[in-house]
Formats: structure tokens, C-alpha cells, sequence
């Protein structure tokens, strides 16, 4: 019986022994194992101005565009879509993004682009619109639905620029309309640039200068035509203002 006990006893020391032994063994900061990020966040942040002029909703102060009309802004809102990567080696990474920017809600100004791919890239294109497809898919979700006012009432599609204010007309003030859409009007615009992405976030900083709405490659006069809803007998007028909409988005920087 004391020999019964003195083993198990024996064996509980041994144990005991071995199991410290092993713990001891433990490294007790281990190292924390390295990842290499192969993708990463590119951001763009939209801002709105009027040559250089901050953008102000129902401004007292009125804009002048290249026509000479003095003018102000209580609604600017625009989609931009499909926005498209380009790498120096030409690829190409797609995101079906559709996005509806609103030049006096700040919280709708930025797109987030996750998992971008390491690389060089030189080039950034999107849409400013919808394309056909989308467009005619009837209301749909998130900024495509049919509380965002976007939809037209007469026609089947989406307006890819919604732009209301005032004019001065002599004395008096006068409303004007552009409601730019149908797809003939859609624009594609790619901005060339030079931009590394490896494994960070990197920001966009593009700005709308809506005195570009107005000229190049056409100085359009508000006093002649204050209201444009992209109607079929408006096609030279609206095809003339969604001209001008090509290059009024521009990549100030991208850090």
C-alpha cells in the first residue's frame, strides 16, 4: 500500500516537472507575425466651387458665368458611376459604384473605393450618369431609389444632373431649370494621373467648378433658354450643356 503511494506521488512529481519544463519553453512575447496589405482604400472627396469661388446654397451673392448672367444655386445634384482604375500597364479595376453627389450635403460627397489593388496607376474614369442599362431599370436601391427626386416623370430613366436656382433678369429674379439626362447625354470622363496605391489609403481631392457648366466647348446664355428638361425638341441645347458637363470634374490631387 506505501509503495502504491509513493509511485503515484513519484509520478505527480515527474509531472509536475515536466509540464513547468514545457511552459518555460514558451516565449513570453512572442513576435507578432508580418502581413503584407496587397490592397488598399482609395477615397474621393468632391468639393463644388465657381471658378475658384466656394459654392453656397441661395447664395445673396451671385455667381457670374461666361455669358455674363448673374446667378445662384438652390439645387446642384449629380451621379457619378462605373468608376474605373487604371494601372500604368493598362488593366483595369472596375467598381459598379452609383453614386448621387449633392453639392450642399457634405455627407454625400465621398466615395470610398476598398480593395484596390498595389500598383502604379495613371489614370481615374467614371460616369456622370447611368448607363442604359441602370437607367432603365426603374427605381431601384440606395441613391438609385425613388426618394432621391432623380427619376423623370416623363420619360423612363434617371436625370444625371439636376441644376436650379436664380438669374437676374434687369431687375427682377427669374428661376431657372437644367435637368440633364437620357442616354445619349452620358458622360464619360477620365482624368489622367499619377497615383501609387501599396497597401494605404490614398485620398482624391476632385473638385466641380460649375462655371464650366456654362462654356467650353459652348458659353451658354441662361436668358435664352432658362429651362431645359432634356425633352426630345431640346436636344441641341441639353446636347450643348451635357457637352460642357465633360470637364467641369477635376482631380486636383491625389496624396
Amino acid at each position: 500500500m506505501m509503495n502504491n503511494k509513493f509511485t503515484i506521488t513519484v509520478y505527480i512529481i515527474l509531472f509536475g516537472i515536466l509540464f513547468f519544463s514545457l511552459n518555460g519553453c514558451k516565449d513570453e512575447n512572442p513576435k507578432p507575425t508580418d502581413t503584407i496589405k496587397t490592397k488598399g482604400i482609395l477615397t474621393l472627396q468632391f468639393s463644388h466651387t465657381v471658378d475658384g469661388t466656394s459654392l453656397t446654397k441661395n447664395s445673396a451673392t451671385y455667381f457670374t458665368n461666361a455669358a455674363g448672367n448673374e446667378f445662384n444655386v438652390s439645387t446642384f445634384r449629380y451621379y457619378i458611376s462605373n468608376v474605373e482604375l487604371t494601372k500604368l500597364d493598362g488593366s483595369k479595376v472596375f467598381y459598379p459604384i452609383y453614386k448621387l453627389i449633392d453639392a450642399f450635403d457634405e455627407s454625400t460627397q465621398t466615395i470610398t473605393l476598398l480593395e484596390v489593388p498595389n500598383g502604379d496607376y495613371k489614370a481615374i474614369s467614371y460616369f456622370i450618369g447611368i448607363d442604359s442599362t441602370r437607367n432603365h431599370s426603374g427605381p431601384q436601391e440606395g441613391d438609385l431609389s425613388a426618394t432621391t427626386g432623380m427619376l423623370w416623370t416623363w420619360t423612363s430613366g434617371y436625370l444625371f444632373l439636376k441644376l436650379e436656382g436664380f438669374y437676374k433678369d434687369g431687375a427682377s429674379q427669374t428661376s431657372y431649370r437644367y435637368h440633364i439626362g437620357t442616354d445619349e447625354f452620358l458622360n464619360k470622363v477620365t482624368s489622367p494621373i499619377s497615383y501609387s496605391i501599396q497597401g494605404t489609403q490614398k485620398n482624391a481631392f476632385m473638385v466641380c467648378n460649375l462655371a464650366e457648366f456654362f462654356k467650353n466647348p459652348t458659353t451658354f446664355d441662361i436668358k435664352i433658354k432658362d429651362d431645359i428638361q432634356s425633352f426630345p425638341n431640346e436636344k441641341q441645347e441639353a446636347g450643348q450643356l451635357a457637352a460642357n458637363m465633360a470637364d467641369m470634374i477635376t482631380v486636383l490631387k491625389i496624396e
